[in-house]
C-alpha cells in the first residue's frame, strides 16, 4: 500500500479457461456471477459456465465482429455490439442497413432485437442496467447526438437524454441501481448526471480535464467513479454532484480505460494501461453543497 492510500495490484490467474479457438474482445459476468460471456474478432458469443466448466456456443458469427457485450434480463439475454460507420463523405449516410448490437437469447441463440448506435471498443458506450430491464447506448443515426435508454424486452427507447451544450454528443454511459439514474461522460471533460424517468439533467460534474470514457455506480448509487484521458479516475457523490476522491497516474494523457466498485470490500478500481490501482472508497460527506445542472 502506498502512502497515497492507493494499492498497485499484480497478481496470478486463478483460472486458465480452453481455448475456442477464437481470439476473445471482451467479455462480462452475469448478475448472478455463474456465467461469463465472451465476444470474439471473428464475431463469435461464447458462455462459458463456471459449474461445468464448460463453453457454451451462443452463435458463432453473430456479426463481423464482436467488441461488447452485456447481459439483460437476468441472464436470459445477451448483448452483443460492434463499430459500424454509419457516415460517409460530407456525412453522408451509408450502412443503415447494418445493426451496430443485438440482443440474443442465451439458450437459443436467435436474435430479439437489433439496434444502431455508436458503438467503440475502447470507450464505454454500451451500459445495462443492474437489474437487466435497460439497456444504455448512445447516438442513434440521423437522431439527435444523445444518450438513449431501450427497452430490454423489445429495443423500444424509453428516454433520450439531450443536453444542447455538448453538441459533440456523450462518449460513455452507465445506468445506477434503481435504473432512473444514469451518467453520461462527455468531450471535453463533462458528466451529467440524469433522471433518465424525466429526462431530466441532475447534476452537471466538472473535473477532468479530457474526455470522460468510463464510468460506474457504486451498489447503493451513492457514489459515481469516472475515469478520462487526463490520467485520473474521479469518486463523486450522486447526492450532491461534488468529487469527493481521485486516483492520479503518473502520465497525464493516459486514458483510464475501465473503473469500478468491488461489492464486498467497497473498494475503488481504475484500469490503464496494464496498471491497475485499488483504492478505499472515502466517506461519503454528511453535508456538501450541491452542484447546480445549469
Amino acid at each position: 500500500m502506498a502512502e497515497s492510500g492507493c494499492m498497485i495490484v499484480t497478481g496470478q490467474a486463478k483460472l486458465d479457461l480452453p481455448s475456442i479457438h477464437q481470439t476473445i474482445q471482451c467479455v462480462s459476468y452475469s448478475p448472478d456471477g455463474r456465467l461469463l460471456l465472451a465476444g470474439t474478432e471473428e464475431g463469435g458469443l461464447f458462455v462459458w459456465e463456471f459449474a461445468s466448466g464448460l463453453w457454451k456456443t451462443m452463435a458463432k458469427q453473430a456479426a463481423e465482429s464482436v467488441g461488447r457485450v452485456a447481459w439483460l434480463d437476468g441472464a436470459k439475454k445477451a448483448i452483443w455490439a460492434r463499430y459500424v460507420e454509419y457516415y460517409g463523405d460530407g456525412d453522408s449516410p451509408i450502412n443503415r442497413h447494418k445493426p451496430s448490437g443485438g440482443a440474443g437469447d442465451i439458450e437459443s441463440g436467435k436474435t430479439m432485437w437489433t439496434f444502431m448506435s455508436y458503438v467503440r471498443q475502447d470507450f464505454q458506450t454500451l451500459a445495462a442496467s443492474p437489474d437487466g430491464k435497460r439497456l444504455a447506448i448512445l447516438e442513434i443515426p440521423d437522431q439527435p447526438r444523445a444518450a438513449y435508454i431501450l427497452d430490454a424486452s423489445s429495443g423500444k427507447v424509453l428516454a433520450r437524454l439531450l443536453d444542447s451544450r455538448h453538441a459533440c454528443g456523450p462518449l460513455s454511459v452507465c445506468i445506477g441501481p434503481n435504473a432512473s439514474k444514469v451518467a453520461a461522460g462527455y468531450a471535453p471533460f463533462d458528466i451529467i448526471l440524469w433522471n433518465a424517468d424525466k429526462e431530466e439533467a441532475l447534476h452537471l460534474l466538472k473535473g477532468h480535464e479530457n474526455w470522460v470514457v468510463s464510468l460506474a455506480f457504486l451498489q447503493d448509487g451513492q457514489l459515481l467513479i469516472s475515469g478520462a484521458g487526463d490520467g485520473t479516475a474521479r469518486i463523486w457523490s450522486t447526492a450532491s454532484g461534488q468529487e469527493i476522491g481521485r486516483i492520479r497516474f503518473s502520465h497525464d494523457s493516459q486514458y483510464i480505460e475501465s473503473v469500478g466498485f468491488f461489492p464486498a470490500t467497497k473498494r475503488a478500481y481504475a484500469l490503464t494501461a496494464g496498471r491497475l490501482v485499488i483504492v478505499a472508497t472515502p466517506s461519503i460527506p454528511t453535508a456538501v453543497p450541491s452542484t447546480p445542472s445549469t
